[in-house]
């Protein structure tokens, strides 16, 4: 394992262990530290048509994927007029992603979009939130995956594998938990400004996208509640 340059700390000790009660967990963890783009950049144009205003609050305080890499993973779309977005490109690094992606551009679903962004894994939007690893305290942030405008409402999309329906991840469910209650205030917030905008948080799996895509097509995503949103509120509960 390399250092990185100019590291003048002590020597990095890593630990591994190999135990059956968590190995299921090691894709997971894998695709947390591969979360950190390396190797395109996306930029936004701003003379797009696409753009669109986000809003946030201040918390000012003290396995094989054989849907293939960056390159046989690349897709083209074939009409500007689908690709509702003020990026040049959009990295995905997942098949769950890849799929939202193409749904979107989806000439039956971008029809019913006013426009879409793919944030990146950090530094864009982010939402703080806390939770346990063992009996250790973390905190930590994060940026969710897509934000939809449509009308006056804004879809914040966080997406996540099928797996997690049924074992849900700690991380993933504070996650959750802290995204729910950070657009709740900030509907809150929007409501004394007068500024109509309203925002919707989502954490849905591939077996939800047929219903959400539906619903989005129909007018009708306002309340929607994924499969997965379900099983995070209900572990949420369980592990208060």
């Amino acid at each position: 394992m390399g250092r990185p340059d100019g590291w003048k700390g002590e020597e990095p000790v890593v630990t591994v262990f190999n135990h059956d009660s968590w190995s299921n967990r090691i894709k997971h963890l894998v695709n947390e530290i591969l979360e950190i783009e390396r190797r395109l950049t996306s930029t936004v144009d701003p003379a797009s048509p696409n753009n669109f205003e986000l809003h946030n609050l201040d918390y000012t305080r003290e396995e094989v994927d054989e849907d293939g890499d960056f390159v046989t993973g690349r897709v083209k779309i074939s009409k500007s007029s689908l690709f509702k977005t003020p990026a040049n490109l959009v990295i995905v690094d997942a098949k769950p992603e890849r799929t939202f992606v193409r749904e979107l551009t989806n000439t039956d679903n971008a029809q019913k979009v006013d426009a879409w962004l793919k944030s990146t894994p950090v530094g864009f939007y982010w939402i703080e939130y806390a939770w346990k690893k063992g009996n250790t305290p973390k905190r930590g942030e994060f940026s969710p995956d897509f934000f939809i405008k449509q009308g006056a409402k804004i879809f914040v999309v966080e997406v996540k594998g099928d797996e997690e329906i049924a074992d849900p991840f700690a991380d993933n469910v504070k996650k959750h938990e802290y995204a729910t209650d950070h657009f709740e205030r900030l509907n809150q917030w929007l409501e004394k400004a007068k500024i109509p905008t309203r925002y919707q948080f989502n954490m849905i799996a591939p077996k939800s996208y047929n219903v959400f895509f539906q619903k989005l097509r129909d007018g009708g995503v306002v309340g929607f509640r994924s499969d997965l949103d379900v099983a995070m509120t209900k572990a949420a509960k369980s592990g208060s």
